[in-house]
């Protein structure tokens, strides 16, 4: 509320929430934030807005929802002369940056939805408490026949403390989780990325054409770059929960998904031939596990692979354990926990990281796919405040952008 005009922010969220039933909610929410900055042309102005809604149901789950970004930015290209920052104390209003009318603007749109539909196996549990409650009633049949009233009565407690762990058992929607479950579910999103960049540089502009090294491939003097993606994704996937939600193995899940992604970029042979947008598409397959020992082991593991596309070959691999024991004699539920980390990526660059042309910047490459192998371990205990880690990473053909701004690898 203080700060001159020149450098004040501002912050405005707005969020409502309703359930319109229990199962049913609906979510609105805005956000605005940004502010001028202390240098000059360093103004920044976000804003986003979604509206969500979630349904979870005794069978069916589903989130859908659409979101809004943007933002636009003045550019200033950064300070002239490192001194004004280090050896004086001058506004920062005054020192002098490379750009004097250049912003940016960025806009993304996206659709999704999320869905899923539960099928108890209780035919499983049926056949199961068939054959156990034929036990139970020639048991409680020879019990009830002895006439021994201290057995006939140990037997209705026993029955009154199955009954209330079978209640606790049952979730607050009426779902038993201790049930062998399947789902099947969809998964979709719809995104659509633009992003445009302006400038106006005179010939007189040093400062400007420094900045830039002097590199103007399409007019000499203006910059009007527009890049936008659209991605398409679907995904259809099926999650077994084995057994019981916290069973060695408590979910399975396998999918197969399918991304669709529509780049525009200006390119000199639409000089001649025309506009025209590259159309890529990937296919690929994903599988997933995750457990739990009692109270003393965790485990997950994920893994994807692309078969088909401009991403083939691409693969990802993800596994986590935790370890647990609990060796302190007047404290028997603080832990010593030792956590393992592994994973392994090989993943294919980013279309305008291989293809791009701009008033600035241009390049035409084949890179190679980016590798990167993972392993950390976590030893920790809570009990002393104290952690240990240790992390080694192998990194191959990594994708930079040197002191020009050009993209290397």
């Amino acid at each position: 509320l203080f700060a001159n005009q020149e450098k004040e922010e501002s912050n405005v969220q707005i969020l409502t929430t309703q359930n319109i039933t229990p199962e049913l909610n609906f979510t609105l929410e805005y956000r605005r934030y940004g502010s001028n900055g202390m240098l000059k042309r360093e103004d920044t102005d976000n804003r986003s807005f979604t509206a969500t809604t979630n349904y979870l149901g005794k069978k069916y789950l589903m989130h859908a929802g659409f979101i809004y970004n943007k933002i636009e930015r003045s550019e200033n290209g950064g300070i002239v002369e490192q001194s004004w920052i280090r050896d004086t104390t001058v506004d920062a209003r005054e020192i002098d940056v490379y750009l004097r009318d250049a912003s940016n603007k960025l806009k993304k749109n996206t659709i999704f939805l999320d869905q899923s539909y539960r099928i108890p196996f209780s035919f499983l549990n049926d056949l199961k408490d068939r054959k156990e409650r034929k036990m139970k009633m020639a048991v409680r049949d020879s019990i009830l026949a002895s006439g021994d009233s201290l057995a006939i009565e140990a037997m209705y407690e026993k029955e009154r403390e199955d009954s209330i762990e079978l209640a606790q058992s049952i979730d607050t929607t009426g779902l038993d989780e201790n049930v062998t479950t399947a789902f099947i579910g969809h998964s979709s999103e719809y995104s659509v990325f633009r992003k445009t960049y302006t400038d106006n540089i005179s010939a007189s502009d040093s400062l400007g054409r420094a900045f830039y090294q002097d590199r103007f491939y399409i007019n000499p003097t203006q910059s009007m770059d527009s890049l936008r993606v659209m991605k398409f994704e679907n995904r259809a996937f099926i999650r077994l929960q084995p057994w019981k939600s916290d069973g060695i193995v408590s979910k399975l899940d396998v999918g197969v998904g399918d991304k669709i992604a529509n780049y525009f970029t200006f390119k000199p042979s639409d000089y001649i031939q025309g506009r025209s947008n590259v159309l890529l598409n990937s296919a690929y397959i994903y599988a997933g596990a995750q457990g739990q020992y009692q109270k003393y082991l965790e485990w997950d593991a994920f893994g994807k692979y692309t078969f088909l596309g401009y991403e083939v070959n691409d693969l990802t691999i993800k596994a986590n354990a935790t370890f647990k024991v609990y060796p302190f004699r007047k404290d028997r539920q603080s832990p010593l926990e030792f956590k393992a980390h592994f994973e392994t990526n090989l993943k294919e660059p980013d279309y305008y990281e291989q293809h791009l042309f701009t008033n600035h910047y241009k390049w035409d490459n084949d890179f190679g796919k980016i590798s990167t192998t993972k392993v950390e371990g976590t030893l920790s205990i809570p009990r002393w405040k104290l952690d240990a880690s240790f992390g080694y990473a192998l990194l191959d053909n990594n994708i930079y952008y040197d002191t020009l701004g050009i993209v290397r690898q």
